[in-house]
């Protein structure tokens, strides 16, 4: 009985070699275009190819036409020489073709130097793809929605790519961890809009970050270097992941629903130059319980911070000027308190909503009967006046009599010199910035 079973494995074992043979094939091609031919009736049949030779343009129609409705799962390419080293425009990917790609793993030659648009969108099933040495341009879309599963793989980009383009990984669950090179200058449009990778690390010299790049992405974590500026609305909006974001210390604004609908945020490092927080820009924070707005803030749009239930106290500055329609609306709010000596303007005089007309609101010492009547601020009725704000305020500085003006930092420190370009400063007892 025993042998019969060894006899019967042995044949099982052999007609599956057998089979993997047959789906199976080297092929090299003398001139570019002629893949189809050369797999003839195997065309839709074979699950794996090793290619070498010349590759053209048509070669990865055929490729694709073999992963989309037939079962080729498996193609390595690392011995090919692919036409001006670039993969073409939708190399992998057949749009409404009814059919969903079987390809899972890509080796690709080294010296490939470009992914052109759409290159691997919509390979559902792909798990592995090698980054050449030599790549410098991912086309728009190049991962668009790729990826069967969240695989857990790092990958690092190499040196010599500018940008990440426009919807280059959106909705891509291939890598759980992206580096990216020292080259990089920009992150395009909806980049990495819905992609799984939770851990990325920007390179120092990353200039420009367009709008919805992170949204609804899955990054936990994210430390924006000095020198970054962004463009367009809702960089990091819907996002259920981010705890941590640390912004560039020369950022003078914050855009519009920046992180809108940031569940999970807890933390945000604010830039030192900040002046103007647009609308919506930490609207529904749930997690965000405390933020240090700089001295320089001069501007909160309406609704910046909606529904922040966890904030229990929020510091206004003494540049403060302007507050939008219910830029603060933190139920929850414990207390607040507002350092500018001239009640900032007030949008349709209102600033809070769901907020408690009782709040204890702290300013400075001589300032709360022009507070109880500034339109906005007639809203509350607990004016607390005070010089012990949670940071120094203009109220701590003393003027001296001796007769010379005496300039202050917002610490309440005499200047030893002439302030900077750009220093904001006290002089008899008024607020000035150096220009």
């Amino acid at each position: 009985m025993r042998k019969r079973i060894a006899i019967l494995i042995a044949i099982t074992v052999g007609a599956w070699c057998a089979v993997a043979a047959a789906n199976s094939m080297d092929v090299t091609l003398s001139e570019a275009g002629s893949l189809e031919e050369a797999l003839g009736e195997n065309v839709l049949d074979i699950d794996s190819l090793l290619l070498r030779g010349q590759v053209g343009q048509q070669d990865f129609k055929t490729m694709a036409k073999a992963c989309y409705h037939g079962r080729l799962t498996y193609i390595d390419m690392s011995e090919s020489e692919v036409e001006n080293r670039a993969i073409p425009d939708s190399a992998f990917y057949i749009a409404d073709s009814g059919c969903r790609s079987q390809l899972r793993k890509i080796i690709l030659p080294e010296n490939i130097k470009e992914f052109g648009t759409r290159a691997f969108c919509s390979l559902g099933e792909l798990l592995s793809i090698n980054m050449p040495k030599a790549l410098e341009t991912l086309g728009t879309g190049c991962f668009e929605y790729s990826g069967k599963i969240y695989t857990g793989v790092p990958v690092t980009l190499p040196e010599g790519i500018r940008e990440i383009s426009d919807f280059c990984f959106r909705g891509c669950k291939l890598f759980e961890e992206i580096t990216l090179p020292q080259s990089l200058e920009k992150i395009g449009f909806m980049a990495f809009n819905l992609c799984w990778v939770s851990r990325i690390e920007l390179p120092t010299n990353l200039k420009l970050i367009c709008g919805f790049a992170f949204e609804e992405s899955e990054v936990k974590e994210l430390d924006i270097p000095d020198g970054c500026g962004f463009e367009g609305i809702c960089h990091f909006q819907g996002t259920y992941s981010l705890r941590r974001l640390r912004l560039p210390a020369d950022l003078k604004e914050i855009p519009e629903s920046f992180a809108f609908r940031g569940y999970a945020l807890e933390e945000v490092i604010m830039p030192e130059a900040l002046e103007i927080i647009n609308e919506l820009a930490f609207g529904s924070c749930g997690k965000l319980t405390s933020v240090s707005l700089p001295e320089s803030t001069a501007y909160i749009g309406s609704s910046a911070f909606f529904q922040c239930i966890s904030m229990k106290e929020l510091n206004l500055p003494p540049m403060l000027d302007f507050l939008g329609i219910y830029a603060i609306n933190c139920p929850n709010m414990e207390r607040l308190y507002c350092r500018a000596i001239v009640p900032p303007e007030c949008a349709d005089g209102k600033i809070v909503l769901n907020v408690a007309a009782d709040l204890p609101v702290y300013v400075p010492v001589g300032t709360a009967d022009i507070y109880r009547n500034a339109p906005g601020w007639n809203y509350f009725t607990n004016f607390i006046e005070t010089s012990d704000f949670p940071q120094s305020s203009v109220a701590e500085v003393v003027e001296t009599c001796s007769g010379t003006p005496v300039s202050y930092d917002l610490q309440g420190r005499p200047l030893t010199s002439e302030p900077a370009r750009g220093t904001v400063y006290i002089k008899d007892g008024r607020k000035n910035i150096r220009r």
